[in-house]
């Protein structure tokens, strides 16, 4: 059981109405009480590893999301943009922050904590966490069994788009391969380099997540996602940057990927590095009035009956030569042939291909077409998205496993 150490309270509203683009939440009305009340507890209690799990309820049932930062202690953007996430108000669903997963190691301001171990490598899938605390937080996130995970982290390089242990992978938000994975990080990307990073540089990228038998091994993301079947995240920024831009990226890429699971209600304001901002501040709200269509001038359909059928979704679809490869075993130089042209779209035509591969091999991208060639042996998993003339999508992915002996 868990042993809530504050009272809970109840948030009121910010004064006036603010409705953001594209992120599913906005600011209540100023004679409105708010919808979401703030449970604190202690996980590890009474020990070194003790840390404060904040979980933000709203008054509407909705999806749960759980954000955690600190894993490493030396990654300060992460736990100072969690901190401020933890104090988000929800009108709808479930908010739980653990701002410092990894209390000994923030305290001191080092990626381990005093038994030396990476925190961030004890989640093995499949198998029950490594360390005490490990199992603590894992128990903690099982209990709220959760829709999404965000974990937020930092790198001292910036992601060239390989991965290789010990190397850069700042700026990008890695994701686990669900359609709303693929379309969440996408469009947090997006939406952050457009308003958020002025210097290309700097600009955020998107890959998805190493399989849970490829390095790194054992990352919190991998059991969210394999275990828990969770619409996962890992995002990293680059330590290189000021720090108020980095917390401002980490905040603003949750607020993106989060706010439309959950209806947020008075959510922080980036204030100050306008800089980065890349806009006017107002530009959110006459996005939104853009979008919605509503309110506007007439826009000429004569009345519901004369309203376009709504879009169906393609169905994304993977064959590969030889036939049934996810059931074979290859040998090192072989290569796979994938076909997507088998996709499909009920009521239009397919628009657009896009592949992307985590694990051993190379893969060559051609349209509706790939090739794998295992350059060592392991398992590599290959996922297609594709979208259709109206701009809806759907995903695939098939898992190819080269001989290890």
């Amino acid at each position: 059981m868990r042993r809530t150490i504050s009272t809970r309270r109840t948030f009121l509203a910010a004064t006036g109405t603010l409705a953001l683009a594209g992120t599913g939440f906005g600011r209540a009305a100023a004679d409105e009480e708010s919808a979401s009340e703030q449970d604190t507890f202690a996980i590890r209690e009474g020990t070194e590893d003790e840390t404060t799990v904040y979980e933000t309820a709203g008054s509407e049932d909705g999806p749960t999301v759980v954000v955690v930062a600190g894993i490493h202690g030396n990654e300060t953007a992460g736990i100072r943009a969690a901190d401020e996430i933890a104090e988000w108000n929800v009108n709808a669903g479930t908010l739980v922050t653990i701002p410092r997963a990894n209390a000994t190691a923030v305290e001191q301001e080092s990626r381990t904590g005093s038994d030396g171990s990476d925190l961030n490598r004890e989640f093995e899938v499949g198998e029950e966490p490594g360390t005490e605390l490990a199992q603590a937080l894992w128990d903690t996130i099982v209990e709220y069994d959760p829709d999404v995970v965000v974990d937020l982290q930092e790198s001292q390089g910036i992601y060239d788009g390989s991965y290789d242990e010990g190397e850069g992978v700042g700026q990008a938000i890695f994701h686990s391969y669900d359609s709303a994975a693929f379309e969440g990080a996408e469009g947090a990307a997006t939406y952050v380099n457009e308003n958020y990073v002025s210097d290309s540089q700097y600009e955020l990228k998107t890959d998805i997540l190493s399989g849970p038998d490829q390095p790194p091994y054992g990352l919190l993301v991998h059991k969210t996602t394999w275990d828990l079947n969770a619409t996962s995240y890992l995002f990293e920024t680059y330590s290189g940057v000021g720090l108020s831009k980095r917390i401002q990226w980490q905040k603003q890429v949750v607020r993106q990927l989060v706010g439309g699971e959950i209806d947020l209600g008075s959510a922080d304001e980036d204030e100050g590095d306008n800089e980065e901002t890349g806009g006017d501040d107002g530009s959110e709200e006459e996005e939104e009035t853009d979008k919605g269509g509503s309110g506007g001038e007439d826009d000429g359909t004569g009345g519901d009956s004369d309203e376009p059928a709504e879009n169906e979704p393609p169905v994304a679809k993977i064959a590969s030569s030889p036939s049934r490869a996810a059931t074979r075993t290859f040998d090192l130089g072989d290569t796979v042939a994938f076909d997507a042209t088998g996709s499909s779209d009920p009521d239009g035509e397919i628009a657009s291909y896009e592949w992307r591969h985590r694990g051993v091999g190379t893969l060559d991208r051609s349209g509706g077409t790939a090739e794998l060639t295992f350059t060592d042996c392991g398992r590599a998993r290959v996922a297609l998205r594709v979208t259709d003339d109206g701009g809806a999508t759907d995903t695939d992915e098939v898992v190819v496993v080269a001989n290890r002996g």
